[in-house]
């Protein structure tokens, strides 16, 4: 199972206009491994964030959608 300590300080994550995280249709957080990867997806509103970087209460929803689809 992956965890939090599994992700490296360059990872993040692309957050919606509306705050959300950009996931697969199937619900899956997309996390990049390099923020310059990220900011090659981003569309208009969005922003690259550093995994790091997230509010604990978003740190705690990627935590809990990389359990689910690691169980």
């Amino acid at each position: 199972m992956r965890t939090i300590t599994e992700l490296n300080e360059t990872d993040c994550v692309i957050l919606k206009s509306n705050g959300q995280m950009l996931k697969f249709d199937d619900g899956q957080i997309v996390i990049y491994g390099q923020f310059e990867e990220a900011v090659e997806d981003l569309e208009v509103g969005e922003m690259a964030v550093l995994v790091k970087s997230l509010s604990a209460e978003q740190r705690t929803e990627l935590i809990r959608n990389i359990q689910q689809f690691n169980s």
